[in-house]
């Protein structure tokens, strides 16, 4: 286990990203807020001699973080 960790805090809408006190000096402790509904991006998807090799689509989402 190290010292990061990401919980959801609302479903779809917020996210809380922690990082504990570690030996690098580094620690913080920030939520993610989406100020709209997630977007689904196109599906993107490679092919390689005649073969899918690389399917996927995600989500975008615009918001800030405090």
């Amino acid at each position: 286990m190290g010292p990061l960790s990401v919980g959801v805090v609302e479903a779809l809408r917020r996210l809380r990203v922690r990082c504990e006190p570690n030996e690098w000096g580094i620690e913080f402790d920030c939520t993610f807020t989406g100020f709209r509904e997630p977007l689904e991006e196109p599906r993107h998807y490679v092919r390689e001699q005649g073969r899918i090799i690389f399917d996927t689509t995600r989500l975008a989402r615009t918001g800030n973080w405090v």
